[in-house]
């Protein structure tokens, strides 16, 4: 593993932007001849940083999920009506909802995905799975997909796993060849790990399927950003000319550093070494 830390500055809107410490680090041979590229850095804005306090700090990561969070199931109808509006279900919620898509889908608008080439919707999907008892024992990643704009859905599991579940994902793929089969687009689902059986909050984590397969790489074992700051919940957007899928988000301050930092890593999903 290797790294190089640089500084360099980006004007945006008449605000000048620092970026510290861009680490870039290589990881091949543990992943099946697949090079990956992950990046981190920490932005701040010279001009105006929020002056939020920690307590305060908005989309605080749930620590744990719950009995009370488990959602009764419905029961039957693919379409209700209601007060005259006529939908249909693609899907039911195991658990409540800020688990699934909470704050970053609903609020980005960008939990629906989109391809022009293969014609897909596609939406990030962590299935929760129950045993016997009706207690959670596991989780599928993937990704929900539609080929016919909405009329039918399926799961493209990336993964099946009783050690944990899987909150909050979201999701980003590259598409370089320009194919027209999505099930086989290299995809990211980020999002944190609920370890089994405590269901506590574990880290942040990716689940990446490649020509090498499936995967998960934790964030855990990643030195952090800055001092004093930890990367959360962010979005992803994706680059078809690299094949790489970017993170950026605001980053999580302990109580002795300033609110108002964002965060950046990148990972290549397609270059082989």
């Amino acid at each position: 593993m290797s790294g190089t830390a640089y500084l360099s500055r980006l004007i945006a809107h008449d605000t000048i932007i620092e970026f510290h410490d861009l680490f870039v680090f290589t990881l091949g041979a543990h992943y099946m001849k697949n090079v990956l590229l992950l990046a981190m850095f920490v932005a701040s804005a010279a001009l105006g940083i929020a002056q939020q306090p920690v307590a305060t700090r908005g989309h605080d990561m749930p620590t744990s999920i719950n009995p009370a969070d488990l959602v009764r199931q419905p029961i039957g109808k693919e379409e209700e009506a209601t007060q005259g509006v006529i939908f249909k279900r693609v899907t039911a919620l195991e658990v409540s909802s800020q688990f699934h898509y909470w704050p970053y889908g609903p609020v980005s608008n960008d939990m629906f995905k989109y391809d022009a080439k293969s014609n897909t919707l596609n939406i990030a999907r962590n299935k929760a799975l129950f045993n016997a008892s009706n207690q959670i024992s596991g989780v599928e990643v993937g990704v929900l997909r539609s080929t016919n704009n909405g009329v039918a859905w399926t799961m493209d599991v990336i993964q099946s796993t009783t050690s944990m579940f899987f909150g909050m994902p979201i999701l980003g793929y590259v598409n370089p060849d320009e194919g027209t089969d999505a099930s086989k687009f290299p995809v990211m689902v980020f999002g944190i790990r609920y370890p089994m059986p405590s269901l506590n909050y574990g880290g942040l984590s990716m689940w990446n399927r490649t020509s090498a397969g499936p995967y998960e790489l934790t964030l855990n074992d990643q030195p952090a950003p800055a001092n004093g700051y930890a990367i959360t919940m962010g979005d992803l957007y994706s680059d078809n000319n690299s094949g790489a899928v970017h993170y950026s988000g605001t980053l999580n301050p302990d109580a002795g550093v300033q609110y108002g930092a964002y965060g950046y890593f990148n990972m290549n999903l397609v270059v082989d070494d």
